[in-house]
């Protein structure tokens, strides 16, 4: 083993240390300064509200908050903290609204503000405008808590115990639909339109598919295509088609993400031209059929109006436990790091042979060792940050780390950005117990609801 870093040598700093930067990089003032977002005033227009009503709301929010970190034991205001003690309450005591609502809160992309440092000036507009968009988010997330799991349930109901009628129970314009389709895939066999009369018929004339359409000619579509089109008098079996199937969503095989591509553009257009059917139930179908939803090399912000389950879209989603980012870093904010440099070091980093990487290597450690981030974040609850150097300092030294690539100029780069890998451990950790937490949730509201 290479000599051992000791704390002693820590922070030994070059100041001609830099990297060739890309380009200059301003400060985050800057770059905020440039953030295209809605003004104030036009939010609380479309909120539909007055700056006295913001108020007073907020300020019943901040003592119902205040009141939830009471209940469930958190005597702490920071992220990590707040998740770990709700989820572990929601896993011992159980679920209600708050709690849900709770969840909701630590979740959402808006909440950072609710977490900042009580040291910094109160900024009024920036509290009631992110307060705004935090109650919106919540509001979307506490109904996707309360109907994903009955969406799923009623679709594998639907689709278990098809039965027909004599009368449509809804009416579509065949010769519409058929243009409309042969518009988007063009087909060009002799039996399609026949085929396709033939199960449309007998799709309304069912109770229990008329109400899950996109599915159903999605599926139809892409796991029937050729006898729908070449098969004179095709009949499928509804519950077979509708049946799950598990595709490989782990590595791009040069197919597989154009056929996910594929099927998604397809059902958003049945999704779009059967909107008589409800989007929630449909959309808990279409994830219900496949894994697609699973997907992490899915571009979802391309489908905002689609909607996947809680835990699939949290499982591509970033998921932040220090909101403050750098700022929470301990070495970043004692240290004399740039910004700029640090990132021309990471960049630099990741560009060297793997045996040689610092940041890896250091992040595969800290994966594999979970202890390293539960003691850190026991320093976050007893508010000693400022005592994690042996942590890293344990990193470096057990870890597949050459130590002989970390010259003196360059400590305090590797400490910032080792240090960013234990956060980043922590943030993973946090969100797998939340996604547990949600599923808990999940269950309660089905059960209150049936």
């Amino acid at each position: 083993m290479n000599n051992e870093y000791t704390p002693d040598k820590a922070f030994d700093y070059d100041e001609d240390f830099e990297y060739e930067d890309d380009e200059d990089l301003d400060d985050f003032d800057d770059d905020l300064e440039d953030d295209e977002t809605e003004s104030f005033d036009v939010c609380m227009k479309k909120h539909n509200t007055s700056i006295h009503k913001l108020r007073a709301d907020y300020k019943k929010f901040s003592e119902w908050y205040n009141g939830m970190l009471s209940e469930i034991g958190c005597t702490i205001n920071k992220k990590p903290v707040v998740c770990r003690a709700l989820a572990q309450y929601i896993d011992s005591i159980g679920c209600s609204e708050d709690t849900a609502k709770l969840w909701a809160v630590c979740m959402s992309d808006h909440s950072d503000f609710i977490f900042d440092d009580d040291s910094e000036p109160f900024d009024e507009e920036y509290v009631l405008y992110n307060f705004m968009l935090l109650s919106d988010c919540v509001e979307d997330l506490m109904l996707r808590l309360k109907k994903e799991k009955y969406y799923r349930k009623t679709f594998l109901s639907l689709s278990e115990n098809i039965t027909f009628c004599d009368k449509p129970c809804i009416d579509i314009d065949l010769s519409h639909f058929y243009n409309t389709f042969y518009e988007e895939s063009d087909p060009e066999k002799d039996f399609i339109m026949d085929n396709l009369s033939y199960v449309t018929e007998k799709v309304i004339r069912s109770p229990e598919l008329s109400q899950i359409m996109p599915v159903v000619f999605t599926a139809l579509f892409i796991r029937y295509p050729k006898k729908m089109y070449e098969t004179q008098g095709f009949e499928p079996n509804f519950k077979k088609l509708l049946r799950h199937i598990d595709y490989n969503i782990e590595s791009d095989n040069g197919k597989n993400i154009d056929n996910f591509y594929r099927q998604l553009n397809m059902y958003n257009t049945f999704r779009t031209y059967f909107s008589c059917c409800d989007p929630m139930l449909c959309d808990a179908g279409f994830a219900a059929i496949s894994n697609i939803t699973s997907c992490e090399m899915i571009m979802w912000e391309d489908y905002p109006e689609m909607i996947i389950p809680i835990r699939d879209e949290f499982s591509y989603r970033y998921f932040e436990c220090f909101p403050g980012g750098y700022m929470e870093n301990p070495f970043f904010t004692s240290s004399k790091v740039s910004l700029r440099k640090l990132e021309s070091f990471e960049s630099h980093d990741e560009q060297m042979p793997p045996k040689c990487q610092i940041i890896a290597n250091a992040d595969r450690y800290i994966r594999e060792h979970k202890d390293i981030s539960e003691r850190y974040y026991q320093l976050i609850c007893e508010s000693e940050t400022d005592k994690c150097l042996p942590l890293v300092t344990e990193v470096i030294n057990n870890s597949e780390i050459q130590q002989d690539y970390i010259s003196p100029k360059i400590v305090a780069y590797a400490y910032t950005s080792i240090m960013t890998c234990i956060m980043n451990n922590i943030s993973e950790i946090i969100k797998g117990e939340m996604l547990d937490a949600a599923d808990k949730i999940k269950e309660w509201y089905y059960n209150e609801l049936t």
